[in-house]
């Protein structure tokens, strides 16, 4: 005999909690997709993107990712943001 169809009860619902779902602030890193609210980076990305990228940029000039131009870019980029903090 088949059970009756019952209701799946809602998250917090049997703890007696209400959850509400909202948008983190901040924006969306293009590259690892995590929310930030880090304003002027290189091309919109997260603070942490951003070091990874610098620390790989030999790696991937050598394997052909980037150009070495590209590369020299993306460092000037971030020359740029720096000094605007520090400027602050």
């Amino acid at each position: 005999m088949a059970k009756p169809f019952k209701e799946p009860l809602r998250p917090g619902e049997n703890l007696g909690i209400e959850i509400e779902v909202q948008k983190a602030p901040g924006e969306k890193c293009p590259r690892c997709w995590h929310y930030h609210t880090v304003q002027g980076n290189p091309q919109g990305l997260c603070d942490k993107c951003v070091l990874a990228i610098l620390e790989g940029l030999p790696y991937w000039v050598e394997t052909g990712v980037f150009t070495q131009e590209q590369a020299d870019g993306f460092r000037a980029e971030c020359r740029k943001m720096t000094e605007r903090w520090r400027a602050k």
